[in-house]
């Protein structure tokens, strides 16, 4: 079992149906899902790390229960996560593909049913850029994080090589 997978876990366990206040599982929070968070929605809404730890407070104040539907991988940092949150009065199914880094969350991407945003999301998940190019995470801590710049970071530099029309030479084609 993964670490993301593992933190998951822990963090879905504390959705047990009772009503919580959020401090008690803000440490689990912390641990799954990584400081400049953001998430996606299926309407293309962007949502902070902040407006999800809220909407989990409410979910878990409320009394839901948590149950992880699915976990699949789906690329070397992309994995699929389905879950279900219940209480007496409805049912909530989440079905997102989400971006990791060293066992965290960093990046959402809600899906509705079609292949297209699975598609969209797997695609766009491997296109974000967090502080640059990140090889390692020692130098997270110093570092300016996207909140402060006001926008996040899109790697605006994709290409591909294509022949010429002679065919003896490639060149760069920019493609956006």
């Amino acid at each position: 079992m993964t670490c993301t997978k593992t933190n998951l876990l822990n963090y879905l366990a504390a959705f047990d149906g009772g009503k919580k206040d959020f401090s008690q599982v803000e440490h689990l929070f912390d641990a799954l899902y990584h400081d400049p968070f953001r998430a996606v929605a299926s309407n293309g809404k962007k949502i902070t790390r902040r407006q999800v730890q809220r909407l989990h407070a409410k979910y878990l104040s409320s009394g839901y229960k948590a149950e992880l539907v699915a976990f699949r991988w789906i690329g070397l940092e992309s994995v699929y996560v389905n879950v279900r949150l219940t209480n007496d009065q409805e049912v909530i199914t989440s079905r997102e593909v989400y971006t990791t880094l060293g066992g965290q969350l960093v990046k959402s991407w809600a899906l509705n049913d079609t292949f297209q945003s699975l598609l969209k999301a797997k695609c766009g998940s491997h296109f974000s850029i967090y502080y640059g190019a990140l090889l390692s995470t020692e130098h997270l801590e110093t570092a300016k994080k996207p909140d402060e710049y006001g926008t996040e970071y899109e790697n605006d530099r994709l290409f591909e090589w294509t022949p010429t029309p002679s065919g003896s030479k490639y060149e760069k084609v920019v493609s956006v």
